[in-house]
């Protein structure tokens, strides 16, 4: 490019440090390099006279998790601070009879993750086990990220686009998606991973006595509701690979 002065600047959302002499090792020595964060542009945004273009373009940042901002609010701390606590309610809620009833549905043990790893990978926190020799995974636990902004108790019942009992699962899944309360995703795509979800919202739970009870009689219901349409799915078509009881 022409030009006396010329700077090439290299912006990220995330962390990823450079060798400036690298990366400008083919230059003439006329070149300048600057690496930014995504952040620092926002930053900058707010400080600057706002128009209709830059308030669409803080948007966007905001949307693409480009607009971190360096201070921690009153609702920072508070939720820092209930962290341990919200995650051994978690971690209640998906012991003892939810975890047996897991279990006994899929014919297998079942596995957590780490919960922080989940949450920042996923958005979700969830206690998972496969369902033996059918390529299908069950799992209960919590989706964080909700269209309300409230967490969300979640049972699913998944197979993915290469199982070797897909076609059987599909058939399965769209029996179950027919009850109420129960969703089908993917069902009609080849390609996706396919699921039937049944989602309440924690908001909803608010007003029960005893929330922590509320939850696992959600997670026990729902297994419950899976096991019968599984069962009365293998009458059917006896060729079902589920040993679950």
């Amino acid at each position: 490019m022409e030009g006396a002065k010329k700077t090439l600047v290299y912006a990220t959302r995330a962390f990823d440090p450079k060798d400036e002499n690298l990366i400008l090792a083919r230059t003439d020595g006329k070149v300048g390099f600057k690496q930014v964060r995504w952040h620092d542009f926002y930053r900058f945004l707010r400080i600057v006279e706002k128009d209709a273009l830059v308030e669409e373009v803080m948007v966007f940042m905001e949307e693409q998790g480009m607009a971190r901002r360096h201070r921690f609010s009153t609702a920072d701390l508070m939720a820092l601070s209930g962290v341990p606590r919200a995650i051994e309610i978690l971690d209640e809620t998906l012991a003892d009879e939810v975890k047996a009833e897991l279990e006994s549905f899929a014919g297998s043990r079942s596995s957590t993750q780490q919960p922080l790893q989940q949450i920042r990978a996923h958005g979700r926190y969830i206690t998972i086990a496969s369902l033996r020799a059918w390529d299908v995974t069950s799992f209960v636990g919590y989706q964080m990220r909700t269209s309300d902004g409230y967490p969300a108790a979640i049972v699913q019942l998944e197979t993915s686009p290469r199982s070797t009992g897909r076609e059987m699962a599909i058939a399965a899944m769209k029996r179950i998606s027919l009850l109420e309360e129960w969703e089908g995703y993917g069902l009609s795509d080849p390609s996706a991973w396919a699921n039937v979800v049944r989602t309440r919202s924690l908001a909803s739970l608010l007003s029960e006595e005893d929330h922590i009870a509320a939850v696992k009689g959600f997670f026990v219901e729902s297994l419950h509701q899976l096991r019968d349409e599984l069962t009365a799915f293998k009458k059917e078509y006896p060729e079902l690979a589920w040993s679950g009881e």
